[in-house]
């Protein structure tokens, strides 16, 4: 596995988390996902599909170490780690949210270069600042590492992360049919890197 250092700077950040008793201020900082993230990685994205297809967990579970275990400086696992819960929390909720970019194109052109990406954030949390947090972050660092494009399919019935990035200047480019009966539609979304980001990893991997 090649170095996983990353070249951005840590995002701290605070968000308020909804407990039965209380709502919780909670600071976390991402981070690049480790081999020990798996589990959760996997919960998150189970309560994220409106409908699992009855998939079993071992199955997932293997294709996600397959790709925690594949990391490299462009591609992988990020996760939003909470840095402390008030009154002492499950270690099973320091995780908050996770975000992936994953190769995308077998073209050897351009294999490399281009990225998917994919953000879940934990259920009681969402629309507080999580997911935009982790996809600035990596759009961020996007140029760095040698990325030129980003694309995200986003369900239609999901108006929040459509803000999102729209609001990080994602281009939306189209509309992919759902997979099933009563499947919404996946707007196709792309992340050009600019040419400036470009020129600095260029010139990074010059040095």
């Amino acid at each position: 596995m090649q170095d996983q250092k990353d070249e951005v700077a840590p995002i701290e950040n605070s968000v308020a988390v909804n407990s039965p008793s209380s709502e919780e201020e909670v600071t976390f900082s991402i981070r690049r996902g480790e081999m020990n993230d798996l589990g959760q990685i996997v919960n998150l994205w189970f309560q994220g599909q409106s409908n699992s297809l009855n998939l079993d967990r071992n199955f997932v579970e293997r294709f996600y170490l397959t790709r925690l275990q594949n990391q490299n400086e462009r591609f992988g696992f990020w996760v939003a780690e909470a840095d402390d819960l008030k009154g002492g929390g499950r270690s099973d909720s320091r995780i908050l949210g996770w975000q992936s970019l994953l190769p995308c194109r077998v073209n050897p052109i351009v294999h490399g270069e281009w990225a998917e990406s994919s953000t879940y954030v934990r259920q009681n949390i969402r629309a507080h600042g999580v997911g935009r947090a982790l996809l600035t972050h990596v759009t961020q660092g996007a140029g760095i590492s040698g990325l030129k494009k980003i694309v995200a399919f986003v369900r239609s019935d999901n108006p929040a992360i459509q803000r999102i990035v729209d609001g990080l200047n994602w281009t939306k480019v189209g509309s992919v049919p759902g997979d099933y009966d009563g499947d919404p539609n996946r707007l196709y979304y792309v992340f050009s890197v600019p040419a400036s980001r470009q020129d600095e990893a260029s010139y990074q991997a010059g040095r």
